[in-house]
């Protein structure tokens, strides 16, 4: 299985390790009856092969700290344009338009 590009190496320390940084917060399960969208459950396994928090996650995509946690706890799906910006973050292609 190959590596993403922008994964730490794993003789690497994480991007942003070894700092005064604030301490990650934990990320909450979906609530039971939910689940977590594909694509989420993409970008958390991106995000933390990144080491990145949710905080800097939710910089990057240009949304809400809120928003990201909300789709990483499977309460909210993203949409279209939160959509384009997760995968483009992630490096995956844009879906065909129907």
């Amino acid at each position: 299985m190959s590596r993403h590009p922008d994964a730490p190496r794993p003789d690497e320390p994480a991007e942003g390790s070894g700092g005064s940084a604030a301490a990650p917060v934990p990320v909450s399960e979906p609530d039971e009856g939910l689940s977590v969208h594909p694509l989420v459950v993409r970008l958390v396994e991106w995000r933390k092969a990144k080491g990145w928090t949710q905080e800097r996650t939710a910089e990057h995509l240009d949304i809400p700290l809120n928003t990201l946690r909300g789709y990483e706890c499977g309460n909210r799906n993203p949409g279209g344009g939160n959509t384009e910006k997760i995968l483009a973050l992630v490096g995956l292609p844009k879906g065909r338009k129907r």
